[in-house]
């Protein structure tokens, strides 16, 4: 006890001093620090940290382990950028997902796996966790989660050459989206119908691409116009601002459909509608205009506008990927189409830089990516090799377990039959015994003791414990009695048995048996109609000829016979001639 005291105290005393040492932001190690909205405030910072949070809240109790795995996914993914590590994290939880009753991390997870499969070009595993999100969030009503995984559906099958049946299924999520009036049911509508216009714009239909954005912004006028008719399900949501965002975006998209169709005037058009939105005032709109900018002809604004995105970039030390690239390569096709072949070289060159420091880039994430999946199978292989194991020594414990328990009992029975076995010995010896000392006493007794009478021997003891025994006729119609039978039920050795009834009866056991028997079917025959195979049977001798045998033996007669003669002659239960002796 005073061990365990120490002990105990002992971790007390490190807990405190882990406490201690976190630093400022630890100090308090209150459980209210280990929370999911902590580790997400810095995993992308800092994911080595917001893996310790997590872990240590599903400690205190703050998170359930289904929960802190995701989690975990979302550090992996977004914060440590490894998506192998990511998607096996998701996928152990997948196939332990009947534990897991809360939905909405079941949801998340799906979600996380499709855009995973989305980044890696795995269209088909793309497709098949975002029709799990998306029915899930249907389920619950969250419908911004719905838009969001049909136009992952939708663009993967049109790169993967199935574009109509992709667009059509998205048209219809659309549709069910735009019946609905209220807020969430509007931003859904919004976020949908965005990916079909990406998907369409990369499929050069920018006729549809019209009619979808006209359509959006006839939804947003609605809204506008009539907000009244919206109920509002989301707390902090501005439907002035949502409109201006959103209709912003929808007239980007009008006039990059326009400038693609070479419709110029009806591009400058919604190109002025989106500068008098505030969105227009965004980085994004720089973005998105850009290349319409260039199909325009409007070179100032297009210099003005890639200016600000490259140094937005530079500011960012984010120059290395595909947009910035293809900033480069519309400089260079602007410069060309006035005549600066000069900068459109040098810009071609930048972008031949950028470009093969992508490659690098991205060969390099794909060795990566196979060095975690090799490492990520080695460490299964060792875990289902140490679980295998594990198994084969539970076998083995088991079966050597179940072995000593069979032996134990083996050496108790053996143990406990000998003992009794010496038991009985040690009767018939001390009868013997007794037998012995009471012959010499008949041998050194006067004349006068001839006229009393001598003790019986232990023959004539055991042949009336026999002739006692067989009075139950429960002992004698067993179809298995036999020596062993009477020398276990008079408890002794069926040698005795043998040496007592050749001594008193001259007879064997087998003999001794069924002359009971034969009594019995003789008394069974005078008293009842019972066919005499049946009465055979009763008695133990389930042979008819043995039995007709037995009885003339005993008899002279077949048991026939004896029934019919016993009906005309008797009233009682003949005798017979006694038991059989033998010779």
């Amino acid at each position: 006890m005073r061990n365990l005291l120490y002990i105990l105290s002992l971790a007390a005393t490190m807990a405190v001093a882990g406490c201690a040492s976190r630093g400022a932001d630890d100090a308090a190690c209150s459980d209210s620090e280990y929370t999911e909205a902590t580790a997400m405030s810095i995993h992308l910072t800092e994911p080595e940290r917001a893996l310790n949070i997590i872990d240590s809240a599903v400690i205190v109790g703050n998170l359930s382990w289904p929960r802190a795995e995701y989690l975990k996914a979302v550090t992996q993914y977004g914060g440590l950028d490894n998506m192998p590590l990511a998607r096996q994290t998701c996928l152990d939880l997948l196939e332990r997902k009947e534990a897991l009753t809360d939905t909405l991390t079941l949801e998340q997870t799906y979600i996380l796996l499709a855009s995973i499969e989305k980044s890696s070009g795995n269209y088909a595993a793309l497709i098949r966790y975002a029709t799990e999100a998306s029915r899930l969030a249907h389920a619950s009503g969250r419908y911004h989660t719905v838009g969001k995984m049909e136009g992952y559906i939708a663009h993967a099958q049109a790169v993967t050459g199935h574009t109509d049946e992709g667009i059509d299924r998205l048209k219809g999520v659309i549709g069910e989206l735009g019946q609905m009036n209220t807020f969430d049911g509007v931003t859904s509508y919004h976020s949908a119908s965005k990916n079909l216009i990406h998907i369409l714009n990369d499929n050069g239909r920018f006729d549809e691409m019209v009619s979808v954005c006209e359509a959006m912004l006839s939804r947003y006028d609605e809204l506008e116009q009539h907000p009244e008719r919206f109920s509002i399900d989301r707390e902090g949501f501005d439907p002035a601002e949502f409109v201006d965002f959103a209709r912003g975006q929808t007239l980007a998209f009008l006039t990059i459909a326009y400038a693609e169709q070479g419709n110029i005037a009806k591009g400058l058009e919604a190109e002025e509608a989106v500068f008098r939105t505030r969105w227009s005032q965004s980085p994004d709109c720089d973005m998105m205009l850009v290349s319409a900018y260039h199909c325009l002809g409007q070179f100032d604004r297009f210099d003005e506008a890639i200016e600000r995105i490259a140094a937005e970039m530079i500011a960012r030390d984010d120059t290395l990927n595909a947009n910035y690239f293809t900033s480069l390569q519309l400089r260079s096709s602007a410069a060309e189409m006035r005549g600066r072949y000069a900068d459109a070289l040098h810009y071609t060159q930048r972008a031949s830089v950028i470009h093969d420091s992508l490659e690098y880039y991205n060969q390099r994430e794909q060795l990566n990516e196979l060095a975690t999946v090799y490492h990520l199978q080695e460490e299964r292989l060792a875990r289902q090799q140490k679980e295998s194991e594990a198994h084969t020594y539970r076998i083995i414990a088991v079966g050597t377990m179940l072995l000593l328990l069979l032996t134990a009992f083996i050496l108790w029975r053996v143990h406990r039959d000998n003992r009794l076995l010496t038991e009985k010995n040690r009767r018939l010896y001390e009868l013997y015994h007794e037998q012995e000392e009471h012959e010499e006493q008949g041998e050194e007794d006067t004349a006068g003791a001839e006229t009393e009478a001598q003790p019986p021997t232990f023959n004539a003891q055991l042949y009336k414990q026999l002739c006692a025994l067989m009075e139950d006729p429960a002992v004698f119609t067993a179809s298995d009695a036999n020596h062993e039978t009477l020398a276990r039920l008079v408890g002794t050795n069926y040698k005795y048995v043998y040496d007592a009834l050749h001594e008193c009866a001259d007879t064997t056991p087998a003999d001794f048996i069924n002359h009971y028997r034969i009594r019995h079917a003789a008394m069974l025959l005078t008293t009842t109609d019972q066919p005499v195979g049946l009465i055979a049977e009763q008695c133990g001798i389930a042979s008819r000829p043995t039995f007709n045998r037995l009885f003339r033996e005993h008899y002279s007669m077949t048991p026939t016979e004896y029934r019919n003669a016993a009906n005309l002659r008797f009233k009682g239960v003949p005798e017979g001639r006694g038991i059989k002796r033998r010779g």
